[in-house]
């Protein structure tokens, strides 16, 4: 049987440049953590192999990259299971969110509707919010994700 041969977002982005590159967003993300151990949900193979990653639930330090289709109510789900972790980064593909309900209280814009989301779970928290302001189409969003939420 033959195995898939997906490509990593990472090596599909770096091909553009002629030098091996860091992204900011990832180097924020391995700032946040430095050396402490960190439970790892989601997308996290590029930071398994640079963090020191644990495989126990703890409530200390957390990383979930959500990089794949998911409905409004599975991410909330999701990030409740996770709301007592003292430090949390949660980077989300905000075109991969979706809900099948109109809600009329939703803003337009993506970014500040995710952050409404991300404050009503981890409500009395610091929650410092990076995202490309902005984006029309030029970012390579089907793999990137572009909206981070650091939360202590």
């Amino acid at each position: 049987m033959k195995k898939n041969n997906k490509t990593d977002w990472r090596i599909q982005q770096q091909k553009f440049f002629n030098e091996d590159v860091e992204f900011l967003q990832d180097r924020r993300i391995l700032d946040f953590f430095g050396l402490l151990p960190v439970l790892c949900i989601g997308d996290v193979e590029y930071f398994k192999k640079k963090l020191n990653t644990y495989k126990q639930k703890k409530d200390d330090q957390c990383l979930i990259i959500v990089n794949k289709k998911i409905k409004n109510t599975e991410l909330v789900k999701l990030l409740k299971k996770y709301k007592n972790f003292k430090r949390l980064c949660v980077s989300i593909n905000k075109f991969c969110l979706y809900t099948t309900k109109n809600n009329s209280k939703i803003v337009d814009n993506y970014d500040t509707a995710i952050l409404n989301l991300v404050k009503s779970i981890f409500y009395n928290r610091e929650i410092e919010h990076h995202f490309v302001k902005g984006l029309k189409g030029i970012h390579f969003n089907f793999a990137s994700p572009t909206t981070q939420f650091f939360i202590t």
